[in-house]
């Protein structure tokens, strides 16, 4: 097994492993229309020097890890392994992966946060459950904030079943998480939203958050 960065690639190589990807793996991941994207979307973050997608290959893409920068922090915006492959502990391997990437490469990067799903809103939360703790096992760690995602699209709802978790912090700073949540919300065009003004007032009452474990 080896690991493709799709940024690397040239543009028909890079349609080509997208394609398989998202039509392989991805759709049938993130199936909520509200909290999944279009793949053109990425294509034209590339373009941006905005998004990185490493995804792991061996004869076939066996899995992907989607991320996109911000100024001072890694946004892991999904994560997703072929049905066929599962538990074989690629998803680790990706998140190790992307962190050699990023640190190395990105100076002044100071979080790697992902959106996930949270128990208390899924139908299957055994499931949810699961998957959290696998994602434990990686060192991600819950951050104690009631986390709204912007729509991702004109017209979308906001995600409000997801919440924000962070790589291998057992802490993470108010003042820098208030300036990722606006630098996403404007990204995508909705910094008039309500639900970033709540986040943003219930970050000024604090300074440092303490990460949890999933428990």
């Amino acid at each position: 097994m080896h690991y493709i960065y799709l940024s690397e690639e040239n543009e028909g190589k890079r349609l080509r492993l997208l394609d398989e990807f998202y039509f392989n793996i991805y759709r049938h991941a993130f199936t909520d229309p509200d909290t999944s994207e279009d793949p053109m979307i990425w294509t034209r973050m590339f373009d941006e020097d905005a998004i990185e997608i490493i995804l792991a290959y061996d004869d076939m893409v066996l899995g992907g890890i989607i991320f996109e920068w911000f100024v001072d922090t890694v946004l892991v915006t999904y994560l997703a392994i072929h049905p066929d492959h599962m538990g074989r502990g690629i998803g680790k391997l990706l998140t190790e992966e992307m962190q050699t990437h990023v640190m190395p490469n990105r100076v002044g990067v100071h979080m790697i946060l992902a959106e996930v799903e949270d128990p208390a809103y899924a139908k299957d939360k055994a499931a949810v459950k699961r998957r959290l703790k696998t994602l434990g096992s990686y060192g991600w760690r819950r951050v104690p904030l009631i986390y709204v995602q912007p729509p991702l699209r004109n017209g979308g709802e906001p995600g409000k079943g997801l919440m924000l978790v962070a790589l291998g912090a057992t802490e993470v700073s108010s003042i820098r998480l208030t300036s990722f949540l606006n630098e996403f919300y404007e990204s995508l065009g909705q910094m008039d939203r309500q639900e970033l003004v709540e986040m943003r007032l219930r970050l000024a009452t604090t300074v440092i958050l303490e990460t949890h474990e999933f428990g």
